[in-house]
């Protein structure tokens, strides 16, 4: 947490398992408490995102190298994030939050999205009945997956709360105090 309190590693954090237990391409995230030593202009609680591909290219570079059949072949993972990135109200979306592999030899670009550092507490404030609406930029450029994204919606109507209260609750006290784990549970 910077001196802004913003709880960014916890939200990557919970985002990224939320994601993961829905199925969906979220990159991995570990928690990590650089030490008390820490500059005070710098976080001592931070994350580290991991690559799930290598080399891994943001939407914004892998796009004009894809060609429509690529394209078409990420769609249901492209469209699957659209509500997951609602329900947690992600906001600062864009090509650069999408990872993709460019293919070899025909196979399927692989994707993994990042970057929730902005959602759930930055855009609920006190108010989590009111999330607005995110729709990732990069959803025009691929054919419009309904049942990926019904079958996302499905999952997130029957997500356990006691498994959003695990995930939120595993989550140590300096990275997210225990009044904000109650704002997002």
């Amino acid at each position: 947490k910077k001196a802004d309190d913003k709880y960014r590693a916890a939200l990557e954090k919970i985002a990224s398992d939320l994601g993961y237990d829905l199925g969906i391409a979220v990159a991995p995230v570990v928690l990590w408490d650089r030490g008390a030593g820490v500059p005070a202009t710098q976080e001592q609680y931070v994350c580290l995102t991991a690559w799930a591909f290598e080399p891994a290219h943001t939407w914004e570079e892998a796009e004009p190298a894809l060609g429509k059949i690529e394209r078409d072949k990420t769609g249901p993972d492209v469209c699957a994030i659209w509500p997951f990135e609602t329900w947690i109200a992600a906001q600062d979306r864009g090509g650069k939050h999408l990872l993709v592999s460019l293919p070899n030899n025909g196979d399927m670009p692989q994707t993994a999205n990042i970057d929730y550092a902005f959602s759930m507490l930055d855009s609920w404030g006190n108010d989590p009945a009111h999330p607005g609406v995110a729709k990732p930029n990069w959803c025009a450029a691929v054919p419009n997956d309904q049942s990926a994204i019904m079958q996302v919606i499905d999952q997130i109507e029957g997500f356990v709360s006691t498994k959003i209260e695990h995930i939120v609750g595993r989550i140590p006290d300096e990275f997210l105090p225990k009044d904000k784990k109650a704002l997002i549970i």
